[in-house]
């Protein structure tokens, strides 16, 4: 573990990418939250801010950052940003609300985030594809979130269908639109990665009103991740994890005994062929074909 330091008081980091250059977040001493970008050979340095604070969320392998600043002090506004070594504050803007905030960016510089329209009543997805103005991806409803973006520029995340009444994964595409991935049955569905194929993972709920991650392959159906073994409950991806034959996340199962319960660390599909189980007092490990 290696110290970072701090501008101020305390600091938080919040990304790193491949060369080891991480960005993040400190508290400074006028209180202001000073973002920061983190290397091994400059140490910590400020990279400056467009108002009051600054707030780093990631950062790409070509050195790109990107995150979200508010204007002024007590401001309740916020809106996204993207910093790189020719333009280290550069206002992304909003769909005409006040709030924006950067979820997620590619390589090739593509960000994609939420926004509020005029009003700040409806929440839209954004792509900003490097080269033009914010792109608003829409909404089946009041609001849609996104949460990955593949090198393809497709974009996955969830929001609320016609009326409000349902909350669906969907992904996105600029010659396409946006796409209504469904769900395993009832009401609920969430996106939460997609890989260089196209493949899509996340988490919707069976028949049986459990939740289970889904994998959604192109030109196919959503289906359900089958747990590691026949006493599993749930399983859920965790977080943006899926590769080009694996999807990560974890699961829980019950056991025999109410008082114990086993937690995996990790379940996989189609890739790693070892799953590691956790209970209170031991490690089991399962393996499969």
């Amino acid at each position: 573990m290696q110290d970072l330091g701090t501008l101020g008081n305390d600091s938080y980091g919040t990304g790193v990418n491949t060369s080891g250059t991480a960005v993040g977040f400190s508290d400074h001493a006028d209180g202001r939250l000073r973002g920061f970008i983190w290397t091994a050979s400059a140490g910590m340095q400020e990279i400056g801010t467009l108002g009051w604070h600054t707030v780093p969320l990631g950062i790409s392998d070509t050195g790109v950052v990107f995150g979200y600043w508010y204007p002024t002090v007590g401001s309740s506004s916020y809106r996204p940003l993207r910093c790189t070594a020719a333009d280290c504050m550069q206002d992304l803007g909003t769909l005409g609300g006040n709030y924006a905030v950067a979820s997620a960016m590619k390589n090739a510089g593509r960000i994609i985030g939420s926004s509020s329209l005029p009003g700040d009543r409806v929440t839209h997805g954004f792509f900003w594809p490097a080269s033009t103005a914010m792109v608003d991806i829409g909404t089946g409803g009041d609001y849609a979130g996104p949460r990955a973006i593949n090198d393809s520029g497709v974009v996955v995340g969830s929001g609320s269908t016609t009326g409000n009444q349902q909350t669906h994964a969907f992904q996105w595409t600029q010659s396409g639109g946006m796409q209504d991935l469904g769900t395993l049955v009832g009401n609920y569905s969430e996106a939460t990665a997609i890989n260089v194929s196209g493949q899509v993972t996340g988490q919707s709920y069976d028949a049986s009103n459990q939740l289970k991650a889904f994998l959604y392959t192109p030109g196919g159906i959503m289906v359900a991740i089958p747990a590691p073994f026949s006493l599993a409950r749930r399983t859920r991806p965790g977080g943006p994890a899926i590769s080009r034959n694996a999807v990560l996340g974890h699961f829980a199962t019950t056991c025999p005994a109410p008082s114990r319960k086993r937690k995996g660390t990790g379940f996989d599909h189609d890739g790693f062929s070892t799953i590691r189980v956790r209970t209170h007092d031991s490690e089991s490990r399962f393996r499969r074909p």
